[in-house]
């Protein structure tokens, strides 16, 4: 016990000094899709769509966590910064916590490689989906070695909050669930356990996706269709926005050939294409606007 905690200190001092680097060497800034969370994340709290701002629903928590760390840090960045950077500390001290599950030089090496890793404090400059996404992950993890090593019903517990946590930040962490199902079924002692289990987490997810509904239309955790067909929009240039393509694609065209947009479009092509998808969904509706897009 006492060398794992020595490891985790030796893996804590290098993480310091990993991300102590990164942020004295980045200005801080809001992360490529960052506006996206903030948005959502209004929208979220006020129940109301933002003109000119495509249907691109996140998951709840790292849009609802992000607006309130810049209300709790407004206008004092360094404050907001190092808060974010010591949570990747902890990130790589829980890394070496889950490596040590599995003998301590495996969790002393795991520790290191993520202590180490620069890409890693990157994400920790700025609060995007990995910032959040990465430790929850690990502690999923560990509480799933945990609770497999000593089922007991604080264990699973803990399992259940930290997996439906994980998948309110990112919906691909809803794989847990049929991972910890098939481990409870899988031995007479746990099947209660993995029963419960489905209950807590599924209770969750469909509470969430009604609150969804409730206040914005879509049940489930994610919409992100309008968010889809602008990725096929923003690729190499074809037949798609030809007026002679069909009376969608005229549709799209005309939209294009605005001032406006053709403005944008001098700086920018990709944005110029969001922008005309966003006055699609803002004249058309949001249904129309993806059905508009997709028939281009």
């Amino acid at each position: 016990m006492k060398q794992r905690h020595r490891d985790m200190i030796i893996v804590a001092a290098v993480a310091f000094a990993n991300h102590a680097l990164t942020f004295l060497a980045y200005d801080w800034y809001a992360g490529v899709d960052g506006y996206s969370y903030d948005a959502c994340g209004l929208q979220l709290v006020t129940g109301c769509f933002f003109d000119l701002f495509p249907v691109m629903l996140r998951e709840p928590l790292i849009p609802l966590v992000k607006n309130v760390l810049y209300v709790l840090f407004e206008n004092n960045v360094c404050a907001l910064g190092a808060v974010i950077h010591a949570l990747g500390i902890a990130a790589a001290v829980l890394s070496c916590r889950l490596g040590s599950r599995f003998g301590r030089r495996v969790g002393l090496a795991l520790g290191l490689i993520f202590a180490v890793y620069l890409p890693i404090s990157v994400y920790f400059h700025h609060i995007s989906s990995p910032t959040i996404f990465i430790p929850l992950l690990l502690v999923c993890a560990d509480r799933l070695c945990a609770w497999l090593k000593k089922p007991t019903v604080r264990r699973l517990l803990l399992l259940a909050c930290s997996v439906t946590a994980a998948f309110l930040a990112k919906s691909e962490a809803l794989l847990f669930i049929p991972i910890v199902i098939a481990c409870g079924f899988s031995c007479r002692v746990r099947w209660q356990h993995a029963a419960l289990f489905l209950l807590i987490t599924g209770g969750a997810y469909a509470g969430v996706s009604f609150w969804y509904y409730q206040t914005l239309g879509y049940f489930g955790l994610t919409h992100k269709a309008g968010w889809v067909l602008f990725e096929r929009m923003y690729r190499p240039p074809d037949r798609m926005f030809d007026p002679a393509a069909g009376p969608a694609s005229a549709h799209v065209s005309a939209i294009l050939d605005r001032e406006i947009i053709r403005m944008i479009d001098r700086y920018d092509p990709r944005s110029a294409q969001m922008s005309a998808f966003m006055f699609a969904q803002k004249e058309l509706g949001y249904a129309a606007a993806d059905a508009l897009f997709l028939r281009a």
